[in-house]
């Protein structure tokens, strides 16, 4: 009689593979006080006429994110569409 092997790891979890990338900016994010810039931040807005904006705070953060690490704006978009 075969005995399952307990510790042999199944595919799907061959296939993760723990990175840092995820948690790398947690620091940043514990340092500020993202209420406060929001605050800041809450009188751009949009015209009444065409689409709906995305929120001020996290195109401060795409921003942030893009001068950061040197993204050009498709690269930027590619970024945010995969991430």
């Amino acid at each position: 009689m075969a005995w399952k092997n307990l510790k042999q790891i199944s595919l799907a979890d061959a296939l993760i593979v723990e990175h840092a990338a995820p948690t790398k900016l947690d620091d940043v994010h514990a340092l500020l006080n993202w209420s406060k810039l929001e605050a800041h931040l809450v009188s751009i807005h949009n015209k009444p006429s065409g689409e709906k904006a995305w929120p001020p705070l996290m195109m401060f953060k795409a921003l942030l994110l893009q001068s950061w690490y040197q993204l050009s704006d498709p690269q930027l978009e590619k970024q945010l569409a995969r991430d």
